[in-house]
């Protein structure tokens, strides 16, 4: 369940919010079904809700703040925000299975018309709202009327500090304890409107509420997803405080799974993008602050000054977080704006159009006539992904700009997330040198259309979360994982080790991610070009091919690399084998006329038959044709020990046909 304010064509009103419901498999795949509701009527699943709104001259309409929670009789309850007739903003209750929807009223001393950041609950099958935390007060709303009491809390005060709404509280297995998420509003030096959010843990026993426990910020800045939201907007816009995201509000509580441990919940970035967020290991937290609650602290359940203290304790810490992220992004940008005005100009020499069809620009740190060959040397690579990608968007029967995903491992200076942007992808592009970013950068900008269909990661890929040392040698990139030390002493030892002339400053640290912390939905394409790492990339997405889909993988596999990554040719040959299977993939290799995949000695390996029928787009016209030097494999032994004792370097194809996705 989601809301947008949107501006629409025929479909709905320009400067409306409305509320979509989905259904989603364990998977993460949509469900798209016919619900019989108890009203007689039938709701199509996806869609957006019937909710009646007040028809005003203004650009604040329609439902705003969703959350949900289930009633007594198991039926889905929505409660939001809304202008009403006379003008006022309030709380209204809908619920899914009847359509019964209402504006919820108290006579209590409580300015409703203003304050819309409530928290739902049930308790006792009935709706309980906290109005707000500083001071505690709670709303309890009947359930054959729409008029709610003051049940805990002093009514006369207006102050409902910094710690506000956020997620519904969930009951936390059966106790009379509830568990949420709510985020602080602050102020700090260097931000202005900065807000994280926090674990809540409401009491609710002995016929009181207290408030139990309310954490510090969740550390969520380092989010991959985040950090690379960071990276492609303009950090200079209001959404940023020295290019921190100024706001992480969390939404709805989505799934907790006992077994597991793992809480989801979704979170809004700066208003602009939701985002499903996995915590493990709340519920033995929660069990921990039960325990201590009954063993050592009772009178925090008969005293609700306790409960104050943390609020004021966390708003506490939420403005020294402020401080201290922002001002060590102060700090951070001020080096970083050093190094880019330093380097910006020098990094790009020129920009070409791409020899292409459809054809980009793209900017170079090289020279252009040396970036224009490369591409022309893979013109069967762009050729057989073009040919794909429009079989895929043709197969999925959703025309729309950016709906599917293509995912751009290793992308140098871009040129295959760019390619895939113009036939109509939203593309994430993961890269790990800066250079390359800031080509990638710059090539974003000056495609103004296909730009917007482009996210630049700057984090490596591979099957564990970890650290990359990047080592420059001879014109390529090493990568080499970090041991469980200190960075500096380990890059230090190695320095020294190799009596090496490399500087310190040479050799870089790269967060590194598996892309099955990215990918929650079926994805065209995948190009993977990662220096030796490309079987940990695999194993690292394996999650995603199997539950998910991935069309097709062009990968670039070099088996004489993966030493330097601990990785066996018989490991190597398994995962790809593995791949392969769960992918249920038919896979190729790319010949080329030189030596690192000379075509007349690959056509001479056994288990290997030429293909004449694979077709691919013309980069000159468009048309379509046969795709050259391009060879099946009946096996990946053979090939994988050929390449290993020839020292090749090759393109692999892995594709399905895209009616079975």
């Amino acid at each position: 369940m989601s809301y947008a304010k949107t501006i629409c064509n025929e479909a709905c009103h320009p400067d409306k919010s409305y509320i979509y419901i989905e259904a989603l498999t364990p998977e993460y795949r949509r469900k798209v079904f016919n619900w019989s509701l108890k009203n007689g009527k039938t709701l199509k699943v996806p869609s957006v809700l019937p909710i009646v709104q007040a028809e005003r001259g203004t650009s604040f309409i329609g439902p705003e703040e969703p959350r949900i929670v289930l009633n007594e009789n198991n039926e889905l309850i929505l409660t939001f925000s809304m202008l009403d007739a006379d003008k006022k903003r309030k709380i209204w209750r809908y619920n899914v299975s009847t359509g019964y929807q209402a504006a919820l009223w108290t006579q209590n001393s409580l300015d409703l018309d203003k304050e819309t950041k409530w928290t739902p609950f049930v308790k006792e099958n009935k709706l309980h709202f906290v109005y707000s935390y500083k001071p505690l007060k709670i709303l309890q709303c009947g359930t054959e009327n729409e008029k709610c009491e003051l049940v805990d809390g002093i009514g006369s005060s207006s102050s409902i500090g910094v710690l506000q709404g956020g997620t519904q509280l969930v009951e936390f297995r059966n106790t009379e304890y509830f568990v949420g998420i709510a985020f602080t509003k602050v102020s700090c030096s260097a931000c202005g409107r900065f807000s994280r959010p926090h674990i809540i843990v409401l009491s609710t026993r002995f016929a009181k509420f207290r408030i139990v426990y309310v954490s510090e910020p969740l550390l969520l800045d380092n989010i991959p997803f985040f950090s690379g939201y960071s990276t492609f907007q303009n950090k200079n816009s209001p959404e940023f405080c020295n290019g921190q995201v100024r706001t992480l509000i969390p939404r709805s509580i989505i799934d907790w799974e006992w077994p597991n441990d793992k809480l989801s919940f979704t979170i809004s970035v700066n208003d602009k993008r939701i985002y499903v967020v996995s915590i493990v290991g709340i519920s033995r937290m929660v069990e921990d602050i039960i325990s201590a609650i009954q063993s050592r602290y009772p009178e925090i359940l008969s005293n609700g000054a306790s409960g104050l203290r943390m609020v004021v304790n966390s708003e506490t810490a939420a403005l020294e977080y402020c401080e201290f992220i922002t001002q060590k992004n102060m700090s951070d940008a001020e080096s970083s704006l050093v190094d880019e005005q330093n380097n910006e100009k020098a990094l790009i020499k020129t920009v070409i159009n791409s020899p292409t069809y459809p054809t980009f620009r793209v900017a170079t740190n090289a020279e252009g006539t040396v970036l224009n060959s490369r591409i022309e040397s893979d013109y069967v690579n762009f050729g057989v992904i073009g040919r794909y990608l429009k079989e895929y968007e043709s197969a999925s029967g959703i025309p729309a700009k950016g709906t599917n995903i293509m995912i751009d491992a290793g992308g140098n200076h871009g040129t295959y997330g760019l390619y895939a942007a113009s036939l109509n992808q939203s593309v994430h592009i993961f890269e790990v040198l800066a250079d390359y970013v800031h080509v990638i950068q710059e090539s974003i900008r000056i495609n103004v259309d296909i730009g917007k269909l482009i996210s630049l990661h700057p984090f490596g890929v591979s099957d564990v979360r970890g650290v990359w040392k990047v080592f420059p040698e001879g014109g390529l990139t090493r990568l080499e994982f970090l041991p469980p030390k200190s960075p500096e002493i380990l890059i230090q030892e190695k320095l020294q080790n190799q009596a090496s002339t490399l500087k310190l400053r040479d050799v870089k640290l790269i967060q590194v991610y598996p892309l099955d912390d990215f990918i929650f939905r079926k994805v065209s394409l995948m190009k993977i070009d990662v220096e030796g790492f490309e079987i940990r990339a695999l194993k690292g997405s394996s999650r995603a091919i199997r539950m998910f889909g991935v069309g097709a993988v062009l990968i670039e596999i070099a088996s004489t690399r993966w030493i330097r990554n601990n990785i066996t040719i018989d490991e190597g040959i398994a995962v790809l084998k593995h791949v392969t299977f769960i992918g249920n993939y038919v896979p190729y290799i790319i010949a080329r006329n030189d030596i690192e995949c000379p075509v007349t000695q690959i056509s001479q390996v056994q288990g290997l038959k030429d293909v004449k029928n694979l077709l691919m787009i013309d980069m000159k016209n468009g048309s379509l044709r046969a795709a050259p030097q391009i060879f099946r494999l009946n096996n990946w032994e053979t090939i994988i020990l050929h390449m290993q004792l020839n020292a090749w370097s090759c393109n692999f194809w892995l594709e399905k046909d895209p009616k079975n996705i």
